[in-house]
């Protein structure tokens, strides 16, 4: 009996000197699992398009928050649909993907029958400049709403149906000039030419775009479309110039802004990780937001994921319902 016992005795010291000798087991932290890896930063734009250079100038601080290097992976077909779609049925949830695009085009799309996602399901990490659309036209062209307005045979250039600037031309016809007509299937930078040698008197895009378009000459903005102006940016708002509309507060719901998120299922540290990161990045003063306004002489700030959540909450709720009301003028007037 006492063999069986000093048996027992000198295993479980073995056992223990042995446990001793393997290193201690902790959990990897999302800062040790990014640390020299390769992310990948989905932009549903074209390279060289207003997207994309925005998204590359900030590309090295998200390299710097990451302690990663961050590639930008241009995916632009069907206005930002295919990235949408690859991101939700196909990007790994590892955290090792993410995307920015519009966060219109990211609700709006999800009402396409071609969509293969729910936009409730994606981990939200934040909107960088939550903005208005704008409402463009030809220089030396429209000089003033009431021009716009009373212009015959007036045409607005879209992008697919489903994509924000499209549902945004669409309400400005309703609201200023029912009377035009919407023609679709541009690129954003087609649209943006066609108005430059007048094949269309405008098109809208974002307030980034605008200041881009106009500092080369292209075209000029007009009104800003949205609920309230932004600020530094002195362009006259539609809700000025028109009276109350449901459609309006309706369209409103889905604020513009770049949107980033990663694909449903990635750990939670590791996105809780992407969106510290984006929040140190766009603190008051910091070099990102240095660097947009020495390039755009604009930034409109930073709203977290929680705001965006309340969004969705709203959207779930009715929001998806009345929106469709609005998505249904880019049918009224497409041609």
């Amino acid at each position: 009996m006492k063999r069986g016992k000093t048996g027992i005795i000198v295993v479980i010291g073995c056992i223990l000197v042995l446990l001793s000798a393997v290193p201690s087991l902790k959990a990897e932290t999302a800062a040790e699992f990014y640390k020299d890896k390769v992310v990948t930063l989905v932009v549903a734009g074209a390279a060289g398009a207003g997207a994309d250079v925005k998204t590359r100038l900030l590309t090295p601080f998200w390299s710097e928050e990451l302690g990663a290097t961050v590639a930008v992976k241009n995916m632009p077909a069907a206005g930002g649909m295919e990235a949408f779609n690859w991101m939700y049925t196909q990007a790994k949830p590892d955290g090792l993907t993410f995307a920015m695009l519009s966060w219109t085009s990211l609700l709006v799309g999800s009402l396409d029958p071609a969509a293969k996602y729910d936009p409730t399901k994606f981990e939200l990490i934040g909107v960088l400049d939550p903005m208005n659309y704008v409402l463009n036209v030809k220089k030396n062209g429209i000089t003033s709403v009431k021009d716009f307005k009373e212009k015959k045979d007036l045409k607005l250039a879209g992008l697919i149906p489903t994509a924000g600037p499209t549902v945004t031309a669409a309400l400005v016809l309703e609201l200023l000039n029912p009377n035009g007509k919407l023609i679709t299937g541009y690129n954003m930078r087609e649209a943006t030419l066609a108005t430059a040698r007048g094949e269309t008197d405008g098109f809208c895009c974002s307030i980034m775009g605008a200041i881009q378009n106009e500092k080369q000459g292209y075209t000029i903005p007009l009104l800003q479309v949205g609920k309230q102006k932004m600020r530094g940016f002195d362009v006259p708002l539609v809700a000025d110039v028109v009276e109350s509309s449901p459609l309006l507060e309706a369209y409103c719901i889905a604020t513009p802004g770049d949107v980033y998120w990663l694909p449903p299922g990635v750990p939670k540290d590791r996105v809780d990780f992407m969106r510290k990161a984006l929040e140190e990045m766009f603190v008051e003063g910091s070099p990102a937001i240095k660097t947009l306004m020495e390039r755009y002489n604009f930034h409109s700030g930073y709203k977290s994921y929680k705001e965006l959540d309340d969004i969705l909450s709203k959207w779930a709720s009715g929001g998806r319902e009345d929106y469709k009301k609005v998505l249904d003028l880019v049918s009224k007037y497409r041609r």
